[in-house]
Protein backbone atom coordinates (compact mmCIF):
# COMPACT_ATOMS: atom_id res chain seq x y z
CA UNK A 1 0.00 0.00 0.00
CA UNK A 2 0.99 3.73 -0.03
CA UNK A 3 2.03 6.18 2.31
CA UNK A 4 -1.51 7.01 3.59
CA UNK A 5 -1.27 3.75 5.88
CA UNK A 6 2.25 4.63 7.77
CA UNK A 7 -1.03 6.36 10.35
CA UNK A 8 1.04 6.34 13.88
CA UNK A 9 -2.45 6.96 15.95
CA UNK A 10 -4.97 6.01 13.09
CA UNK A 11 -5.77 2.42 13.76
CA UNK A 12 -7.40 1.40 17.10
CA UNK A 13 -5.67 -0.52 19.40
CA UNK A 14 -5.24 -4.35 18.74
CA UNK A 15 -5.37 -4.00 14.83
CA UNK A 16 -1.85 -3.88 13.53
CA UNK A 17 -1.49 -7.54 14.48
CA UNK A 18 -4.55 -8.08 12.23
CA UNK A 19 -2.03 -6.37 9.51
CA UNK A 20 0.87 -8.68 9.80
CA UNK A 21 1.05 -9.26 5.76
CA UNK A 22 0.89 -5.26 4.96
CA UNK A 23 3.59 -4.21 3.38
CA UNK A 24 3.68 -0.23 2.55
CA UNK A 25 5.75 3.11 1.69
CA UNK A 26 6.72 5.95 3.31
CA UNK A 27 9.03 8.57 2.31
CA UNK A 28 10.58 9.13 5.58
CA UNK A 29 10.77 6.54 8.85
CA UNK A 30 13.26 7.24 11.61
CA UNK A 31 14.94 4.14 11.62
CA UNK A 32 16.13 4.49 7.97
CA UNK A 33 19.43 5.54 8.82
CA UNK A 34 20.39 2.31 10.70
CA UNK A 35 20.10 0.89 6.71
CA UNK A 36 23.11 3.49 5.25
CA UNK A 37 26.59 3.01 5.70
CA UNK A 38 26.10 6.20 8.23
CA UNK A 39 24.29 4.28 10.70
CA UNK A 40 26.88 5.19 13.42
CA UNK A 41 26.30 8.80 12.89
CA UNK A 42 22.83 10.10 11.81
CA UNK A 43 21.92 13.69 11.63
CA UNK A 44 22.00 15.75 14.15
CA UNK A 45 18.38 16.30 13.80
CA UNK A 46 17.55 13.43 15.62
CA UNK A 47 19.33 14.36 18.78
CA UNK A 48 17.90 18.03 18.49
CA UNK A 49 14.36 16.78 18.24
CA UNK A 50 14.44 14.70 21.24
CA UNK A 51 16.02 17.33 22.90
CA UNK A 52 13.29 19.58 21.72
CA UNK A 53 10.13 17.69 22.33
CA UNK A 54 11.37 15.61 25.03
CA UNK A 55 13.82 17.19 27.18
CA UNK A 56 13.05 15.31 30.64
CA UNK A 57 12.72 12.10 29.04
CA UNK A 58 8.81 11.72 30.37
CA UNK A 59 7.35 9.70 27.17
CA UNK A 60 9.27 6.14 26.73
CA UNK A 61 6.17 4.39 26.18
CA UNK A 62 4.56 6.24 23.21
CA UNK A 63 7.70 8.07 22.00
CA UNK A 64 6.44 9.42 18.65
CA UNK A 65 6.66 13.08 18.19
CA UNK A 66 8.67 13.07 21.81
CA UNK A 67 12.21 11.26 20.85
CA UNK A 68 10.94 9.39 17.71
CA UNK A 69 10.37 11.92 15.06
CA UNK A 70 6.53 11.11 12.17
CA UNK A 71 7.18 10.57 9.48
CA UNK A 72 6.17 14.52 8.75
CA UNK A 73 8.13 15.80 10.96
CA UNK A 74 11.22 14.81 8.71
CA UNK A 75 9.45 15.31 5.40
CA UNK A 76 8.74 19.16 6.45
CA UNK A 77 12.35 19.77 8.24
CA UNK A 78 13.36 18.37 4.98
CA UNK A 79 11.05 20.56 2.88
CA UNK A 80 12.19 23.91 5.11
CA UNK A 81 15.86 23.06 4.63
CA UNK A 82 15.42 22.97 1.19
CA UNK A 83 13.58 26.06 0.77
CA UNK A 84 15.95 27.66 2.71
CA UNK A 85 19.23 26.53 0.91
CA UNK A 86 17.10 27.64 -2.36
CA UNK A 87 16.88 31.10 -0.52
CA UNK A 88 20.73 31.12 0.38
CA UNK A 89 21.65 30.18 -2.85
CA UNK A 90 19.54 33.17 -4.64
CA UNK A 91 21.21 35.08 -2.02
CA UNK A 92 24.33 34.14 -2.42
CA UNK A 93 24.14 36.08 -6.28
CA UNK A 94 24.22 39.41 -4.58
CA UNK A 95 20.47 39.72 -5.21
CA UNK A 96 18.98 41.75 -1.99
CA UNK A 97 15.37 39.76 -1.91
CA UNK A 98 14.07 36.90 -3.11
CA UNK A 99 11.68 36.55 -5.76
CA UNK A 100 9.79 33.16 -7.01
CA UNK A 101 11.41 33.03 -10.32
CA UNK A 102 14.97 33.33 -8.88
CA UNK A 103 14.03 30.68 -6.06
CA UNK A 104 12.44 28.31 -8.38
CA UNK A 105 15.87 28.20 -10.64
CA UNK A 106 17.86 28.22 -7.21
CA UNK A 107 15.74 25.29 -6.46
CA UNK A 108 15.63 23.41 -10.15
CA UNK A 109 19.59 23.71 -9.39
CA UNK A 110 19.86 21.04 -6.53
CA UNK A 111 20.77 18.33 -8.52
CA UNK A 112 23.53 15.90 -9.64
CA UNK A 113 26.66 16.99 -7.51
CA UNK A 114 24.57 20.09 -6.23
CA UNK A 115 22.04 17.90 -4.18
CA UNK A 116 21.20 18.12 -0.64
CA UNK A 117 21.24 15.18 2.06
CA UNK A 118 18.24 15.39 3.86
CA UNK A 119 17.14 13.69 6.86
CA UNK A 120 14.74 11.68 4.31
CA UNK A 121 17.48 11.40 1.93
CA UNK A 122 19.08 12.94 -0.72
CA UNK A 123 17.04 15.59 -2.56
CA UNK A 124 17.23 16.28 -5.85
CA UNK A 125 15.05 17.94 -8.52
CA UNK A 126 14.98 17.65 -12.39
CA UNK A 127 14.05 20.80 -14.23
CA UNK A 128 9.94 20.42 -13.50
CA UNK A 129 10.69 20.17 -10.07
CA UNK A 130 9.99 16.87 -9.37
CA UNK A 131 12.36 14.87 -7.20
CA UNK A 132 14.94 12.97 -8.95
CA UNK A 133 15.27 9.25 -7.39
CA UNK A 134 13.95 9.99 -4.54
CA UNK A 135 14.66 7.19 -1.61
CA UNK A 136 11.49 5.08 -0.70
CA UNK A 137 11.07 3.28 2.41
CA UNK A 138 9.20 0.10 2.55
CA UNK A 139 7.34 -0.77 6.17
CA UNK A 140 6.10 -3.92 7.03
CA UNK A 141 3.83 -4.42 10.13
CA UNK A 142 5.06 -7.54 12.24
CA UNK A 143 2.84 -10.66 13.37
CA UNK A 144 3.00 -8.41 17.22
CA UNK A 145 1.64 -5.50 15.11
CA UNK A 146 4.95 -3.26 15.11
CA UNK A 147 5.57 -1.20 12.28
CA UNK A 148 8.98 -2.34 11.23
CA UNK A 149 11.57 -0.84 8.20
CA UNK A 150 11.69 -4.00 5.64
CA UNK A 151 13.97 -2.23 2.88
CA UNK A 152 15.00 1.07 1.28
CA UNK A 153 14.74 2.02 -2.09
CA UNK A 154 16.39 4.88 -4.45
CA UNK A 155 19.08 7.20 -3.90
CA UNK A 156 19.23 7.90 -0.21
CA UNK A 157 23.12 9.05 0.79
CA UNK A 158 25.03 11.44 -1.34
CA UNK A 159 27.81 9.80 -3.23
Amino acid sequence: GGDALYELSGYPAGAGAGFSRLHFTTFAYPDEWGFTSQKNNPPTFFANYAQDFDPLHQHKASPYGYTRPTNDAILSYDALNTLLTGCGRVLSTNKTHVVREDLRQALAGITGAQAIQGVSGRIAFDQNGDPIDKALVILVVSPQGYIQLESLQGHFLLP
